[in-house]
């Protein structure tokens, strides 16, 4: 976010207090789109239980919604008032801290509060409190097994497939029998049937909180003993100590390399904290990284840890939500939404690889975790510390702005050296092999070096499947989604063609759709490709992949990293999940398929991404007393992100990509609001578009730019068209008006869905 306010006092609303005894009425926003409050008369048996952060339950329409209480007063601008009905119990009350980021977040990211507080406090909490035998559903086969199934259900059992579809489509692991059956709109039966099958397994609440208890693997573990800190990383330590201390907001930007040490100096400066009495947020960008980051602070911290994201079960969510807010745990692990911890004495917060993408949440409300936990802290008054060893432009630019206060920790420890990176000029390759090539000469050669010394190697590619698409040879069809406008994948282990979009499978063509030709090819590179490849040539190797087809259960993040880290496997294969902060000293080879992977995106971040992967992943290779190195392989061998990437060079990179950013007026310079229109109707949601972008035109501040309406680059997924209509602007809030009163006659847009993205990530 560019030059991130992480606190504009004039956009909090006021009201967030006490009731007095005297007031009867109740204003009141619901977990709905509608961007205002309602006001409900308190009954009498509720009077004095009723304030504002209470969490209701209230008639509206014909339907008794959860309603969160913004503040109390004892008049109303309506004659004619409805009562409330029940305040929740079990102490779910919204403190102010966390009640004035929700009005922050509601105010920037253009979302009504209501939608906000139902993130910090989903409907889960509520419900499994009040039921502790809630039944769940998980799928009982590998994801493979399953789709392989599912064709003898397409003619004969639809309900059985949309369910099994629609679990295929989400990341959960654990659903919840009643909330599935009305996702999917089916009965029970279906589900049952499934169950019969041994295709879905049951699991009980009480189950459960056993299954998502991981304390039974630290039970033998004793609390490892003190590292010696190296001169830069007790630098580093003595300022955020200073700032602890002194109890100051400062946001701290820790750079430092691959290998440098920075979690140590996480757990330090948590430690400090915790010896006081107060809680901390240790916020981590992917969920594959949470066994191995809970087993490095349980061994410091013991049982007062928590551990916090969206795969852990309904239930045991709550259970850990509970353990916050009782005082039981004092340091929580998690993905974006441990941000919201309930903690009533926060001390510090903690945002690793603050650089990544998936702190930016893509569903409303659309908030980027790092810039909360940044305007959290200020609130607070508490330090943040922002880790990376490839701090976001956002990020580096607020520190060269002199918002952010920057530590360095630029060597690896124990006097490591980074290792050393071979380029492979993948142009060269082909030409000289006269075909694709997947593992080059050079790599091969060094894949077979470590291998021959039993050391590790890692394999990178940000693309999961065999082959990108599957085309027509004859009259050259490329196989789309129906639904999306985007290429089908192929999956050869189930012999699928699948969409990455919406799930959509079909069966691998033997003929042409269209011209009925046996000449279809599957071209481009896939994570199976990979893994085919390198079984063709070291047939020997144990191999592991893991990507999110391979990762579709609880476990199996901790199960495939568990095993590579005890060497039961030579050789792991991976997208970008492996790319990030996971350390395993035995790997001392890294090799990137094909660089530029993301490099090709229609994304103006995409250079960024690009240095960023290849470093990161680079990083993993020499972290123990082995040195590494890292064979990256591409057809862009003079693309200044490979470059740098290359060279180690993060100075040299941000300086030339902030000068093109700032002549090209792109974030962090300016700042981009996205607003997305969704129609079935194409024509409808052009329409729809167009007459907004009209309406911006004539009411945005001097200086804010207006696009659109454009189709986005996939311009139809699940079978809705989507149209952009995108502004530039260094007035967020005055923009966000002017939106709010363009969208206040959306009622003439029917069909038609529309949301709004603020600093957005992906446009397409």
């Amino acid at each position: 976010m560019a030059g991130f306010d992480y606190l504009d006092a004039n956009h909090l609303r006021t009201g967030h207090c006490c009731m007095k005894l005297s007031d009867t009425i109740a204003h009141v926003v619901f977990e709905i789109a509608l961007d205002r409050e309602f006001d409900y008369k308190i009954p009498v048996h509720l009077l004095g239980k009723v304030g504002a952060g209470c969490i209701v339950q209230a008639p509206f329409g014909e339907r008794v919604l959860h309603g969160f209480v913004v503040k109390t007063s004892n008049s109303s601008s309506f004659p004619s008032l409805k009562e409330l009905q029940d305040v929740v119990p079990e102490k779910l009350f919204i403190e102010t801290p966390l009640f004035k980021l929700a009005q922050w977040m509601s105010s920037y990211y253009a979302c009504p509060l209501g939608l906000v507080l139902k993130s910090m406090y989903p409907s889960y909490l509520r419900k499994t409190m009040r039921n502790a035998h809630a039944e769940y559903i998980s799928l009982n086969k590998n994801k493979e097994d399953v789709i392989r199934y599912m064709d003898t259900l397409r003619k004969r059992a639809k309900r059985q497939l949309d369910v099994l579809e629609y679990i295929l489509q989400k990341r959960e692991v654990f659903f919840e029998m009643d909330a599935l059956c009305a996702a999917v709109g089916c009965d029970n039966n279906a589900v049952e049937r499934l169950i019969k099958k041994e295709l879905l397994a049951r699991i009980t609440e009480d189950e459960l909180v056993k299954r998502d208890s991981r304390l039974d693997r630290y039970k033998y573990v004793t609390p490892i003993n003190s590292i010696t800190l190296n001169l830069d990383q007790q630098r580093v330590l003595n300022q955020i100590e200073a700032a602890l201390d002194s109890r100051e907001f400062v946001p701290f930007v820790l750079h430092g390399v691959t290998g440098s040490g920075k979690t140590e100096v996480y757990i330090r400066s948590i430690q400090r904290v915790l010896e006081r009495g107060q809680q901390a947020i240790m916020l981590i960008p992917e969920i594959s990284l949470t066994p191995q980051t809970e087993e490095r602070f349980r061994k410091r911290f013991g049982n007062v840890v928590s551990v916090f994201h969206s795969r852990l079960s309904d239930g045991a969510r709550a259970r850990e939500w509970k353990k916050m807010r009782d005082g039981k745990a004092k340091l929580v692990v998690g993905a974006r939404s441990a941000l919201f911890a309930p903690f009533s004495d926060l001390g510090l917060i903690v945002v690793d690889e603050e650089h990544e993408r998936s702190y930016k949440q893509e569903e409303s409300p659309r908030y980027h975790a790092r810039d909360i936990a940044v305007l959290r802290a200020k609130l607070s008054n508490i330090p943040v510390i922002l880790g990376s060893a490839t701090p976001a432009l956002e990020t580096i630019y607020n520190v060269y702005q002199g918002k952010y206060t920057l530590l360095k920790l630029p060597a690896r420890v124990d006097d490591r050296q980074l290792p050393e990176v071979i380029l492979v000029d993948l142009a060269k390759e082909v030409r000289e092999e006269k075909k694709w090539v997947v593992l080059s000469v050079p790599l091969k050669q060094k894949i077979s070096d470590r291998l021959d010394k039993g050391e590790q190697v890692i394999l990178f590619l940000n693309r999961r499947g065999f082959s990108s698409m599957a085309v027509c040879q004859q009259c050259g069809y490329i196989y789309e989604c129906d639904d999306c406008s985007i290429t089908l994948t192929y999956h050869k282990s189930v012999e699928r063609l699948m969409c990455h979009f919406c799930g959509k499978m079909i069966t691998k063509p033997v003929f042409c759709g269209k011209c009925g030709s046996s000449e279809i090819k599957f071209s481009g590179i896939g994570t199976q490709k990979v893994e085919r490849a390198l079984k063709a040539v070291f047939p020997e190797a144990r191999v592991l992949r893991m990507d999110s087809d391979t990762t579709t259960h609880k476990d199996s993040h901790f199960e495939l990293l568990t095993q590579f880290r005890r060497g039961k496997a030579d050789v792991l294969i991976g997208t970008q999940m492996i790319a990030k902060g996971l350390d395993f000293p035995r790997v001392t080879l890294v090799g990137t398929i094909i660089a530029e992977s993301t490099l090709c995106l229609p994304d103006f971040r995409a250079a960024e991404t690009t240095f960023q992967l290849l470093t990161q992943v680079a990083g993993r290779s020499g972290r123990g007393e082995i040195p590494g190195e890292v064979v990256i392989q591409t057809f862009m061998k003079d693309h200044p992100a490979i470059v740098c990437a290359l060279q180690h060079d993060y100075d040299r990179f941000v300086e030339g990509e902030l000068k093109a950013r700032k002549e090209l007026l792109y974030p962090p310079f300016y700042r981009f609001i996205n607003i997305i229109i969704t129609a079935k109707d194409k024509k409808k949601g052009q329409w729809a578009g167009t007459q907004i972008a009209q309406s911006l035109i004539k009411t945005v501040s001097k200086g804010t730019e207006v696009k659109g309406p454009l189709p986005s680059m996939v311009h139809r997924k699940r079978a809705h068209f989507y149209w952009h209509v995108l502004l530039k602007t260094n007035d967020v809030f005055g923009t966000n008006e002017a939106i709010k009163q363009a969208l206040s006659k959306s009622t003439r847009f029917t069909q038609v869905r529309i949301s709004v993205d603020v600093d957005p990530y992906y446009m397409w």
